[in-house]
């Protein structure tokens, strides 16, 4: 039963074999993977062999098929060194030249067996036996044996003294691959050898049953057992190594005593050192820049084929294992073209007539020779100044506004602001500026970027330029004005200096009489032309004493003075009680409403009716006068309140057309507004909006 088993587990191991192999072809293109498919084919292709042996008809079979396991070994051991290169990342290591070699090795040493009929220097006599119908072999080997095993032995020991070298330094899942990586190498070499041992003292009966078979078997099922759990081929450590040996950055490895263990290809350029120069040495000896130098600070390094010195910025961190310390990884970042590019834009900035800063995490870090004049220091005593003392200086009817602006662009509210003030400089006037700051980026960490713009001389040109348009406009409201007024004069004059003329001419005292009342008619109206005219004056800069008023009580005084006067028969008021108290003054607002009132009588038909209602409006006191007038053309709307301007062309109606423009006037001056509607024949209506008096 024993052969028959042996049968069994050999052809179940070359099943495993075929399998990884098949595996190892669909993983060709991940690291490692075609030298997996290698190994495991050539493993398979020796335990395929071993099954033909067991199975041949004849001595001549069996003895063709026991030289071709000595391929299937040969090549299974050099395609093992190949896949622990590969696997570990390290590739380089074994040449293109170097693997020629070993595979002409493998290929010499198997011709050397296969040519064995010619010299018997493998089997000094070859002979096989039946155990259950299944052949093994009997026989002796010759002194090609050992030769061929020490060949064997050296590129399978390389490859597991590489694995184990890296694992070493592998963590976690990767260390687990290694472990059984390192058994499954040691499998075939380690049972190759004690056969070997065994068969030279003298043991025999090894020819017949050999283990070696079996350990492939065990291969097999070992490297399932990783690819399964532990996922080989999926995950493998040779980024690791890739990126210490590709990483841009120059990496120094130390350990406790500050010695050098380990440079990548970019530290080792630094110093111009080949591959294995400067370990041992001390790091302050071979980098004496890095010694005191602090965690990303930066120190400059001249290298050997460079004329310029380089800048780097240092990162430190220790190395521990099983937390207890081992060293300490030092990394050196490439920042000159950065600190070129700078120092670049610092000169540029310099010179630049903007004022240019940035601010992280509340301070100065960045201030140009323009920001420092604009507030009246030196750049660098702005350096570290908060955010807050920098706002200081702004003006303070100002600061509220630009207080603002920094809480919402701070907060993220806003992704910019831009906005004028003024800044109170030291012992200097204020200046105007213009600020437009930015939240950005600034040596990968968050900031904001501010720029101002010295605007003063603008202000001052458009304060000229708008006090040059206000005279303009003054000028034309003057000339405008004296021309109405002229207008307005000439009539009442025209008709003083005729009916003096005419007093002149009529000695009859009856006659006289008239002239004269008609005289003193004429002198009363222009004086009181010139009355409102002084008021009109008065109130474009009267600043009215105000108090709280009820509106309901302002209402009825007017109404009751112009009944008592005999003056609006015709007037009725409706009010609304009560209603919230106004700011204003008294004398003014009764003044304002009088007017509308008095215009409401003028162009009212005779007999018909003018009502006052006071009610709320919103959030206003709404005084409103209805008439029963003709009603306002629409193109006259915009004109009504214009000085001297009368809906009555041919002046036939009384009135000087002062008293709206009076009454919009007094209205503005306690913040309110008037609001006209109006329909042809149907009326008018005239609305007075005062904001409510709010206690303190």
């Amino acid at each position: 039963m024993v052969a028959p088993f042996y049968f069994i587990v050999v052809c179940a191991a070359a099943a495993i074999l075929i399998t990884l192999s098949l595996v190892g072809w669909t993983r060709r293109n991940v690291p490692a993977g075609m030298s997996f498919f290698l190994l495991m084919a050539s493993s398979a292709f020796y335990l395929l062999c071993n099954v033909g042996f067991m199975v041949s008809a004849n001595r001549e079979t069996a003895y063709v098929f026991a030289r071709l396991q000595v391929l299937g070994i040969n090549l299974a051991c050099v395609y093992l060194l190949l896949f622990c290169m590969a696997y570990s990342g390290r590739p380089q290591r074994l040449s293109p030249i170097s693997l020629a070699f070993w595979l002409t090795v493998a290929v010499g040493t198997f011709l050397v067996v296969w040519t064995d009929p010619y010299h018997h220097w493998y089997f000094r006599a070859f002979d096989i036996t039946q155990m259950d119908g299944l052949t093994f072999r009997a026989g002796a080997y010759g002194w090609w044996l050992p030769v061929l095993i020490v060949v064997q032995f050296i590129p399978p020991l390389y490859g597991v003294a590489v694995l184990i070298a890296e694992y070493r330094a592998a963590q976690g899942v990767i260390r687990r691959q290694y472990a059984w990586l390192i058994f499954t190498a040691c499998l075939p070499p380690g049972i190759s050898a004690l056969i070997a041992v065994l068969r030279m003292v003298g043991v025999e009966s090894l020819s017949s049953i050999t283990p070696l078979p079996l350990a492939f078997g065990a291969v097999g099922l070992s490297t399932l057992r990783v690819i399964l759990r532990d996922q080989l081929l999926d995950l493998t450590p040779i980024a690791q190594v890739l990126i210490f040996d590709e990483i841009p950055e120059a990496i120094i490895i130390t350990d406790l005593q500050g010695r050098i263990t380990q440079l990548n290809p970019v530290a080792r350029r630094l110093r111009g050192l080949k591959p294995g120069d400067g370990i041992g040495r001390l790091s302050r000896d071979l980098f004496a820049e890095l010694d005191g130098a602090a965690q990303g600070g930066v120190v400059t390094i001249r290298l050997p084929d460079e004329a310029r010195p380089r800048s780097y910025e240092c990162r430190y961190r220790d190395l521990k294992r099983k937390d207890a310390p081992v060293g300490r990884l030092t990394i050196l970042y490439d920042v000159t073209e950065r600190r070129r590019a700078e120092e670049a834009y610092r000169t540029v900035v310099d010179r630049s007539l903007q004022g240019f800063a940035i601010f992280q995490e509340g301070r100065a870090v960045f201030a140009n020779r323009m920001f420092g004049d604009l507030f009246g220091y030196e750049p660098g005593d702005i350096l570290d100044f908060s955010a807050e003392q920098i706002v200081r200086g702004v003006h303070p009817d100002d600061l509220p506004r630009v207080i603002d602006g920094q809480r919402r662009l701070l907060s993220g509210e806003i992704d910019a602001v831009r906005s004028e003030f003024r800044i109170m400089r030291r012992a200097l006037e204020p200046v105007w500026v213009e600020i437009q700051a930015a939240r950005t980026d600034y040596r990968g960490a968050p900031a904001v970027q501010i720029a101002l713009v010295d605007i003063t001389e603008q202000k001052k040109v458009r304060q000229r330029e708008l006090e040059a348009e206000l005279e303009r406009e003054r000028a034309e409201l003057v000339s405008s004005f004296v021309a109405s007024a002229a207008h307005e004069l000439r009539t009442p004059l025209s008709i003083i200096n005729t009916q003096a003329y005419l007093l002149a001419l009529h000695a009859e005292e009856s006659v006289r009489k008239q002239r004269a009342a008609l005289i003193e008619s004429q002198v009363f109206r222009t004086s009181k032309l010139v009355d409102m005219m002084l008021k009109m004056v008065r109130l474009q800069r009267a600043s009215p004493t105000l108090a709280a008023l009820a509106p309901e009580a302002l209402v009825k005084d007017v109404c009751a003075s112009l009944f008592q006067g005999g003056l609006m028969p015709t007037l009725r008021c409706e009010i609304i009680e009560p209603l919230p108290r106004i700011l204003g003054d008294a004398d003014l607002l009764q003044e304002a409403l009088t007017a509308l009132i008095d215009n409401a009588r003028r162009y009212g038909p005779p007999g018909g009716s003018i009502v006052v209602r006071l009610c709320m409006a919103g959030e206003n006191v709404c005084i409103a006068v209805h008439d029963e007038g003709p009603g306002i053309a629409p193109d006259q709307m915009d004109k009504i309140f214009e000085t001297f301007w009368r809906g009555d062309t041919a002046h036939s109606t009384p009135g000087m057309g002062l008293g709206l423009p009076m009454a919009r006037r007094i209205v503005e001056l306690h913040k309110g507004s008037i609001r006209v509607e109006s329909a042809a024949e149907k009326g008018s209506i005239f609305r007075i909006l005062l904001p409510v008096h709010v206690e303190k």
